[in-house]
């Protein structure tokens, strides 16, 4: 049976229809809706081709197309968030069992599709559209107001009387789903409703929220657009909540929504059998979306901006900077760079996830990357691997040149990281000593290794 709902957003502060949706036994087919013209549309490239729909061949597995994909949580069964949303499809009387996986994630997206990042809103009919819009966004007045709903986050609905407190809570709020492994929940904070991101610290990371925030502020002071954030801990029952709240970027001073598109999305979408998952492609293959005609503003900025926050990612220990994790912001023609998002790192956490600790998510200059091979078939050197090259700068400095970035702005780049990150290693390290003393000595994280690493990592660049 055919399944239907629509896409929704906001111009100049009205909600207008973007498009229709339906899904039937083989395809999704999304196709314009003459209200919306004017508006941005699915995606940046289908801006570009003159596009007024296009199709997804349920083939292509669970997935949804990756705009929609990135409305929602993880498909982890474990996730807190998408356990709570199970809990609320319930509450509303709307069963998922049964459904085959692809018409599950349909059933979510149409349900709480709605808010994410980016301009697009996805509902199951202009109705709850409309219904949407009226109400207005939900707003948490102080953080610890919400405190049993961040501990439910936390904890993943492992404590039944938290996830009650939760549902409680969530009852009352617009809940929208955004990608990653850290509990995350957008809302409107404080009594001037400002839209935020709240990200949630989940006992498998002992204080990895602390060090993102130093990674926030180290970027900033390298001189990188950051979104301005505030980490905060505070109790709750005989434990400390630590959270993570960022302005969102994706927002104008009026609240109303920017397009945002994921390299990773921009990937997929040009060529879903190529780019199946975050960490295909290379380096380089960003600095060639980023040359797509007429795709940016200023395409030079934004090979330099991904060469830098690359670079950043190195000297801070942050392997785990993927596709997903660098975005274009803006319309078709005006996109630039977003500002850095997700600096965690991530190397700290070796311990958890061994790809945690790998050089690069992406190869470069014909190194590193996840399960990377090269034209024979076999790996490339270094992927999967936290091993760091002796020649690491040279390597640094040969992909600054695929990007046109001239080689001596790209040294004084890499000098200018390492000024900034001179004493990062003892500051990220006193705030990992902070993690309970259980998960220490599981070395989670692991702290000596993680300074080892950022000494390795500095000497190889320096």
């Amino acid at each position: 049976m055919d399944q239907f709902g629509v896409i929704w957003t906001q111009l100049d502060g009205q909600p207008v229809k973007l498009a229709d949706m339906v899904l039937t036994d083989t395809e999704l087919r999304i196709t314009r809706h003459p209200e919306g013209d004017g508006c941005p549309g699915f995606s940046m490239l289908h801006d570009l081709a003159g596009k007024s729909g296009m199709s997804w061949p349920r083939a292509q597995g669970q997935d949804l197309p990756p705009q929609l994909q990135a409305l929602l949580p993880p498909q982890d069964p474990h996730s807190p968030m998408r356990r709570l949303m199970y809990r609320l499809l319930d509450d509303r009387n709307l069963e998922r069992r049964g459904r085959q996986p692809i018409e599950q994630e349909w059933l979510l997206l149409t349900q709480f599709g709605a808010g994410g990042i980016g301009h697009l809103d996805v509902f199951a009919d202009d109705r709850c559209a409309r219904h949407y819009y009226q109400q207005g966004g939900s707003v948490v007045p102080e953080l610890t107001s919400a405190s049993a709903l961040w501990a439910s986050l936390r904890d993943g609905l492992a404590n039944q009387h938290e996830a009650d407190d939760a549902a409680a809570i969530l009852a009352h709020m617009q809940v929208t789903g955004v990608s990653g492994m850290i509990p995350k929940l957008f809302t409107h904070l404080g009594d001037d409703h400002s839209p935020v991101l709240v990200k949630v610290e989940p006992p498998e990371y002992p204080r990895v929220l602390a060090i993102e925030a130093l990674a926030l502020s180290l970027h900033r002071q390298a001189g990188l657009p950051v979104p301005d954030w505030q980490y905060h801990e505070f109790p709750y029952g005989e434990e400390l909540l630590a959270v993570l709240v960022l302005d969102r970027f994706d927002r104008d001073g009026q609240g109303q929504p920017i397009p945002q598109e994921s390299f990773y999305t921009l990937l997929r979408t040009g060529n879903p059998r190529k780019y199946p998952t975050r960490t295909d492609g290379t380096m380089e293959t960003l600095f060639t979306v980023a040359s797509t005609p007429g795709l940016v503003a200023n395409p030079h900025a934004v090979k330099l901006g991904i060469f830098q926050r690359f670079v950043m990612a190195l000297v801070t220990g942050n392997g785990d900077l993927h596709s997903d994790n660098f975005a274009l912001i803006g319309r078709a023609g005006e996109a630039t760079l977003a500002p850095v998002f997700d600096p965690a790192p991530m190397r700290a956490y070796r311990r958890f996830n061994k790809n945690h600790d790998i050089l690069s998510a992406l190869p470069f200059s014909g190194i590193g990357g996840v399960d990377a091979t090269d034209g024979d078939g076999g790996p490339l050197p270094y992927t999967s691997s936290g091993n760091i090259p002796p020649d690491l700068r040279a390597r640094v400095l040969q992909l600054a040149k695929a990007g046109g970035i001239r080689t001596n702005e790209a040294n004084d780049w890499i000098d200018n990281a390492l000024t900034v990150t001179a004493d990062f290693a003892d500051q990220a390290c006193e705030l990992l000593e902070q993690a309970p003393e259980a998960d220490r000595k599981l070395k989670r994280p692991d702290v000596d290794g993680f300074r080892a690493t950022i000494a390795a990592m500095r000497a190889a660049l320096a």
